[in-house]
């Protein structure tokens, strides 16, 4: 069975990001480590996903660095900007 999670994070700005992942059929679940409230800084890690898809739903300003098939790595990857127009 496929395992999803839904979290979403809010910005200084008040800008809100969604973010929903999707397990594959695997032996490891999607481990979220977060609080409601908690506070994260640039580029931190608040979970696990062994094999999945994410999709994100960011604000209409964001000005996005990356492509559909591109390849990124968790804390290491730069996604794109907020309030970037």
């Amino acid at each position: 069975m496929n395992e999803k999670a839904v979290i979403s994070f809010r910005s200084n700005n008040g800008d809100e990001i969604f973010i929903e992942h999707v397990s594959e059929q695997s032996c490891f679940p999607i481990g979220i480590e977060l609080e409601k409230g908690q506070k994260f800084r640039e580029g931190s890690r608040y979970g696990f996903l062994a094999k999945g898809r994410t999709v994100m739903y960011l604000p209409e300003k964001t000005r996005i660095l990356v492509n559909a098939g591109s390849s990124v790595r968790a804390g290491e990857s730069v996604i794109g900007y907020l309030n970037a127009a």
